[in-house]
């Protein structure tokens, strides 16, 4: 099965079978919602839902994991953003691997995709 998710990956990237989950960050004292974090999930046409577990490292080996997680933080900002515009202000926390930021002297992703998804004011990413 992993040569055939080897093979897969890249197109799933391209037709958005590779989504985020936004699980939530509850204070378990008062039960409030504090924050949400993206998980990365493949929702592969035959197989069902897959785990990062299983993608994750093909990102890797196939040299995708920057695309990967402009992907991941388009889709997280982009929410942040409609979240914003609706008056509900929720931290969202996306994790980035040092494999995601290659180059060395480059503005770090999330910077590029607040950018582009007009984070709110105060937005930790834009500093």
């Amino acid at each position: 099965m992993t040569t055939r998710l080897h093979a897969e990956f890249p197109h799933a990237l391209r037709d958005g079978q590779v989504i985020g989950y936004f699980q939530p960050e509850i204070e378990l004292s008062s039960g409030r919602l504090v924050a949400v974090e993206l998980l990365a999930r493949w929702e592969h046409p035959e197989l069902g839902t897959l785990p990062p577990a299983l993608f994750t490292t093909l990102a890797e080996q196939l040299g995708l994991m920057p695309e990967f997680t402009h992907l991941m933080l388009r889709q997280a900002l982009a929410q942040h953003r409609a979240w914003a515009d609706a008056g509900w202000e929720v931290p969202v926390s996306v994790n980035i691997g040092p494999a995601a930021w290659p180059i060395r002297h480059s503005p770090p992703p999330s910077r590029t995709c607040c950018a582009r998804c007009r984070c709110p004011a105060g937005c930790s990413c834009s500093r």
